[in-house]
């Protein structure tokens, strides 16, 4: 529901869109490579990998991650 927001807001309003076709195609590659370094046991190498604009990734919250940081183990 988040992306269709994400949509209407750069089309309607001319936001900016994070959820591009590179950002689709590196979340692809890491789903495929993981099933091929599974069925083959070695390292796969990404090539289609796009960092994540700051402006985007500046209020991520990750729970799990928020968790271990507070116990100290990162």
């Amino acid at each position: 529901m988040e992306q269709l927001e994400e949509l209407y807001n750069a089309v309607v309003r001319g936001k900016p869109l994070f959820h591009d076709g590179k950002l689709g195609m590196s979340t692809l590659e890491v789903c495929l490579a993981i099933i091929q370094s599974a069925r083959e046991r070695r390292e796969i190498l990404l090539t289609h990998q796009v960092a994540v604009p700051s402006e985007y990734a500046g209020d991520l919250k990750v729970p799990y991650l928020e968790t271990r940081q507070s116990a100290g183990v990162f």
